[in-house]
């Protein structure tokens, strides 16, 4: 027996895509009962969707069969709350409908449970674009500082339809949204006028939402943002600075996103040497700026400009005024109806000391040629601060002078002024006045004036006579005029005068100079000049041969000294000094090498017999270079024995060898106090005394 559907069935929401239960009572009134057969429908359809069969077994291994639509998305539960529920997992939007339950028991009378499934279809998730339709995700940006912003939200499809709405964090922004019917589609564009630095990294949420159980569908963007500088601050290691001195400003820019960029400038003219850092937030530039300030620096602006180069007009500027202490910057002025600083002698004359200091000075004085200058009436020399003035000049006021100015940085003084004072022709002191001249022969008068200007004209005259004219030329330069004088008879010896004249006026008293006759000089040295030329060459040619001579004996008698003291030594040590001769076989040695090993260090000396035999001389031994037989020194028959030499002044015997064989050798060795050939041969030693001057067979 089937009931009707009952007027108000249980409403169960499910959200496609998600598992849904639909209700169902299975539960007997009576413990000794139990379900035998759980049918469930689906709207009018007389065929059951899913059938639970457990008549002819127990109900905890009832069988469970489906329609192919439900497949395996469908399941009776037993662990559901009350049980029997059918799960469907997922649920899809076709699942919507009305279902009855129908259970039979094996006492209980059938039991209906009716539901009503409405199935809910999510939209899809909120795409946010820009005004100009690009796609927008994550972080977006940057934008401007008061800049305007316009973001628009889209959601499709959806049952119900969505609502759209914009969030910053937890707090709604707009929930005005509209929908777009033909494109399923539903709509909401947020627009702020212009953005503030609290906008910075603000997250923007825009949610769809069709139903109360399921979360919203969220897209979400932060917003990224350029800022302008807000502070800029100049700042200095001191207020006032010294020129010349290196000095540092520092320029701070505070609140630019990205980084600040700063920039030092005087008016139009940027310094290039500035060095920056930015802090670790990026929220603080730090510009550095070292230069040298000069005097024309006092006053000026420079100014610390901080912008973001990505945001236009965004240029923050700060300024600060140099103040540059230097040394005084002076100058002399001359009075403007004067040119240059000439003034004539007996006038007045003033000077202007101008002074350019800071800070400002503390002493004024002036300088005449490297002294300084005090108040002297008697003298015309009044000195108050800024002026000097010159009373009744003359030339002794000529010279330099210089106004010295005085503060903390140090002293300034002017460029010298040279002032001239005008001033006729003066004879200039230490000249030469006397000069002498014979009858008939011309001298040279100098005539040296000093004048103020220094163009000059001259004229000549003697005193003490009137026919000189023909006897008296000069010539003139400026201050400077000569005269050649030719005194021709006696009495045109006297004073010879000289005049000067400039523009000033003529020369008060002339310049004298006396002339006086004297003896003719004689050029005794022009005719001695080839003698003494002479004479200079034969004294020079003496000395050089003199000095030749001195180098020659002192070289011999150093010869001597080295022979003397070898031959010293040779007789305390008793060396036995010998000359090998060999021929063929051991060890052949020719003479020629003898000689250098006996006399190494000497030049021997070289002398001819009346035989024709050439002996070597050493300071040991002297041998003949061709070898025959040996007489020993020379005959006695005609020279009467010599006394014997002492051991300092021995001389060493000559020997001569002749008709010396192959085989053979000799052994010469010779003693200071008495002289010994020895003959070595194979087998046999002979030693046979020598005596001086006599030959000697062996």
């Amino acid at each position: 027996m089937i009931d009707i559907f009952p007027l108000f069935p249980t409403v169960v929401t499910g959200i496609s895509g998600l598992k849904t239960s639909l209700p169902c009572n299975i539960t007997p009134k009576f413990e000794d009962d139990s379900p035998a057969l759980v049918l469930w429908y689906k709207d009018k359809s007389p065929t059951p969707i899913y059938t639970l069969d457990a008549r002819k077994i127990p109900f905890d291994q009832a069988r469970h069969s489906s329609v192919d639509s439900l497949a395996s998305r469908a399941h009776v539960t037993m662990i559901s709350n009350p049980p029997g529920s059918l799960e469907l997992d997922p649920v899809i939007d076709a699942d919507e409908g009305a279902y009855r339950c129908r259970v039979d028991f094996r006492r209980e009378r059938t039991r209906y449970t009716d539901s009503k499934l409405k199935v809910i279809v999510l939209p899809g998730k909120p795409i946010i674009s820009n005004e100009n339709g690009h796609v927008l995700r994550s972080l977006i940006g940057p934008y401007n500082e008061g800049a305007s912003l316009v973001l628009r939200c889209e959601a499709e499809g959806g049952n119900p339809s969505p609502s759209l709405t914009w969030w910053r964090e937890s707090v709604l922004l707009d929930d005005t949204y509209m929908q777009v019917t033909n494109d399923r589609k539903v709509i909401n564009e947020l627009s702020i006028g212009s953005l503030q630095r609290h906008d910075l990294m603000a997250a923007l949420s825009c949610q769809a939402k069709n139903n109360n159980i399921s979360q919203p569908l969220i897209s979400t963007v932060t917003v990224d943002m350029n800022f302008r500088p807000l502070v800029v601050e100049v700042q200095a290691d001191r207020q006032a600075f010294s020129a010349g001195h290196s000095v540092q400003l520092i320029c701070r820019a505070i609140g630019s996103r990205p980084a600040a960029v700063i920039s030092w400038w005087t008016e139009k003219t940027q310094f290039k040497n500035a060095k920056s850092s930015v802090s670790v937030d990026g929220n603080v530039t730090t510009s550095y700026l070292t230069f040298r300030p000069s005097s024309e620096d006092d006053g000026k602006t420079i100014y610390c400009r901080a912008e973001n180069p990505f945001i236009a007009d965004s240029t923050v500027q700060e300024e600060k005024i140099l103040t540059v202490h230097y040394i005084p910057k002076v100058s002399v002025h001359i009075p403007r109806h004067l040119t240059d600083a000439v003034v004539k002698r007996g006038h007045d004359i003033f000077l202007e000391c101008h002074v350019i200091a800071n800070p400002s000075v503390s002493e004024i004085v002036w300088m005449f040629e490297g002294r300084e200058l005090h108040t002297n009436k008697s003298e015309g020399i009044i000195v108050t601060n800024h002026s000097l003035a010159l009373q009744g000049v003359d030339r002794t006021k000529k010279g330099r002078y210089t106004c010295v100015a005085t503060n903390v940085e140090g002293k300034g003084e002017s460029e010298p002024v040279l002032l001239r004072i005008q001033f006729p022709p003066v004879c200039k002191l230490n000249q030469q006045v006397i000069y002498g001249a014979p009858l008939n022969e011309p001298i040279n008068i100098h005539c040296d004036v000093e004048a103020e200007p220094p163009e000059v004209t001259f004229q000549w005259s003697f005193n003490d006579s009137k026919d000189v004219e023909d006897s008296l030329t000069y010539e003139s330069n400026l201050t400077k005029s000569i005269a050649t004088f030719t005194p021709r008879k006696h009495y045109h010896y006297g004073t010879l005068l000289c005049w000067g004249r400039n523009e000033v006026g003529s020369q008060t008293d002339p310049c004298a100079y006396k002339v006086i006759p004297t003896a003719p000089e004689k050029d005794w040295f022009g005719a001695f000049k080839p003698v003494l030329v002479l004479l200079c060459a034969v004294s020079g040619g003496l000395v050089l041969v003199i000095l030749i001579i001195l180098l020659g004996v002192k070289f011999r008698r150093k010869q001597k000294a080295e022979r003397k003291s070898a031959a010293t030594n040779n007789g305390e040590e008793n060396r036995e000094e010998s000359i090998n001769l060999k021929t063929s076989g051991e060890g052949y040695t020719p003479l020629s090498m003898l000689d250098d090993e006996r006399c190494p260090d000497l030049i021997p000396e070289m002398r001819s017999t009346q035989d024709g035999d050439i002996f070597f001389h050493c300071d040991s031994v002297r041998w003949p270079k061709n070898a025959g037989h040996i007489p020993m020194s020379s005959s006695r028959d005609s020279e009467q024995e010599r006394p014997r030499p002492a051991l300092d002044s021995f001389v060493p015997q000559v020997a001569t060898v002749h008709g010396l064989s192959q085989e053979s050798g000799l052994r010469v060795k010779v003693l200071p106090s008495s002289p010994v050939l020895r003959r070595s041969i194979p087998g046999e030693v002979m030693e046979l005394a020598v005596s001086e001057e006599r030959n000697t067979e062996v």
